[in-house]
């Protein structure tokens, strides 16, 4: 059963929806929710009575910074390296990376495209990207791993930028275009402009973006042919700007790991391609079908290295340490790993062979 329901979950309160249509929230969100709100509670207490103390940078910054500045402080306490990032041999290995920096530093980040392990429960993006449960002990992410990779680096930097904030958030935003802060009373837009111009800093930044768009190679201009609409846009000499900027945008959404859509709308925001060209830029994206939401498969594949990529070696590390201690039940911790018996020591086993 999938059906809206009413039910009091502080995070919904949060959520960032398009249109009053979609404002309930179905099973699978609330129970995905509790289940790593569950996780959370324990691994916090783990860690206080283990006596680590609070994390400083949870809602360190007010919401009126300057999306630089908190992108400045995350990457600093990350330890986020753009040249390591863009040697990242694709999105998803960008996505690995970005949640290692995370959990080195404190935050677990999950991810998941079905309720737990049942498969007949799928996540839906248009419900949800991500959420984020803030905590001074330990924040933890949450990602829809239905989503496409390049979107789920977007949506994890997002995050990160709730947790400076001490927000919690249910990201369910369609697009990074679809925020701004035009309507000065809408706080909660403003707060998403803000995470979203964080994170395109964080894949991005202003001044690597300005050197790309300059020296991008732009070097097929001359088959114009197909590539303007003409009910749109005067085939003339423009046109060889469309395109040039279509080609400079492909280029640098490769280079960098991410999405062209995030590359078109920082280069609008940056002026370096106007409103026109934008729309040119942005519709040929749409019908070349450069989606940001062509995700993998949840479910498939081999059930323990799923385990450990939805859950994440820290905390999968955290709660196998603690049952063998005895500081925790091992029913307690079949229960936080989703796993019995058997499948447990199976888990583990993979875990150290770093499969």
């Amino acid at each position: 059963m999938n059906n809206p329901i009413e039910e009091e979950i502080p995070l919904l309160e949060y959520r960032t929806i398009k249109n009053n249509e979609n404002n309930r929230a179905s099973r699978n969100l609330i129970d995905t929710i509790n289940s790593i709100k569950r996780k959370q509670n324990w691994m916090r207490d783990y860690l206080i009575d283990e006596g680590y103390g609070r994390l400083d940078y949870v809602g360190s910054y007010d919401c009126d910074v300057d999306p630089k500045i908190l992108a400045k402080n995350i990457k600093e306490r990350l330890k986020l390296d753009n040249t390591e990032m863009i040697k990242q041999k694709d999105s998803n290995a960008l996505f690995k990376y970005l949640r290692n920096k995370a959990e080195d530093s404190g935050i677990i980040v999950m991810q998941n495209g079905i309720v737990e392990n049942n498969t007949f429960r799928i996540l839906d993006i248009e419900e949800f990207r991500a959420f984020v449960l803030i905590d001074e002990y330990v924040p933890f992410i949450f990602i829809n791993s239905n989503d496409s990779y390049s979107a789920k680096c977007f949506s994890l930097c997002h995050e990160l930028a709730h947790i400076w904030l001490g927000k919690d958030e249910l990201y369910n935003v369609i697009g990074y275009e679809t925020t701004d802060t035009t309507d000065t009373t809408d706080t909660s837009n403003n707060i998403e402009y803000l995470c979203n111009e964080t994170a395109a800093e964080l894949l991005i930044p202003a001044d690597l973006l300005l050197l790309e768009w300059a020296t991008a190679n732009t070097s097929n201009t001359s088959n114009m042919d197909g590539y303007v609409d003409e009910k749109q846009y005067e085939y003339d000499e423009i046109g060889v700007e469309f395109y040039n900027a279509y080609e400079k945008v492909i280029l640098i959404a490769e280079k960098f790991k991410i999405s062209p859509f995030v590359v078109a709308i920082r280069a609008k925001r940056n002026y370096h391609i106007n409103g026109k060209i934008f729309d040119f830029v942005y519709s040929k994206l749409s019908a070349e079908d450069y989606s940001e939401r062509k995700g993998h498969k949840s479910g498939g594949g081999n059930f323990y290295r799923n385990k450990i990529s939805r859950l994440g070696n820290k905390f999968i590390k955290t709660v196998a340490n603690s049952a063998e201690n005895g500081d925790t039940l091992y029913s307690d911790a079949y229960e936080l790993l989703e796993v019995k018996g058997n499948s447990y020591d199976k888990l583990l086993g993979h875990l150290k062979e770093g499969i």
